[in-house]
C-alpha cells in the first residue's frame, strides 16, 4: 500500500509532466509508455521540422511565402505522435531559426536555405 507521501510524490511528479508537455519542453514519441523526449535537445525533431519547411518551399504554391505553421505541426503530429503540443515545433523553429538554417518569411511562415 502507498503511503500517503509517494502519493503526493506521484501525483506532483504526474503534474509536473503534464506542464512540461503542455509548454513543449518534451513529448512522447510512442504514447504506449511513458518515455519522453526533451525538445531543445531532439535532433530527430529538428530535422524532421526542416525537412518538412524544405520539401514545402520546394512547391510553387508555396516558393514565395513559405511553409505555415499549421502545416508544420500537422506533419510533425503525423510523424511524431497526434498528442504532440503546438509548443513543440514551434519550439523546434526557434532552434532553427537561432541557428539560421531557416527564416521567418511572415508571421507564421517559415522557409529553408
Amino acid at each position: 500500500m502507498e503511503s500517503s507521501n509517494s502519493k503526493q510524490i506521484r501525483s506532483i511528479f504526474k503534474e509536473a509532466i503534464q506542464l512540461l508537455l503542455k509548454e513543449g519542453y518534451i513529448f512522447q514519441k510512442d504514447q504506449n509508455r511513458e518515455v519522453y523526449q526533451v525538445a531543445d535537445q531532439d535532433k530527430d525533431l529538428h530535422k524532421l521540422t526542416l525537412n518538412i519547411i524544405k520539401e514545402d518551399c520546394r512547391r510553387q504554391k508555396h516558393a514565395e511565402k513559405g511553409c505555415h505553421f499549421l502545416h508544420i505541426l500537422t506533419c510533425v503530429r503525423l510523424s511524431v505522435g497526434s498528442s504532440v503540443s503546438e509548443a513543440v515545433p514551434q519550439r523546434a523553429i526557434d532552434t532553427l531559426e537561432g541557428n539560421s538554417d531557416i527564416v521567418s518569411t511572415m508571421e507564421n511562415y517559415y522557409t529553408a536555405f
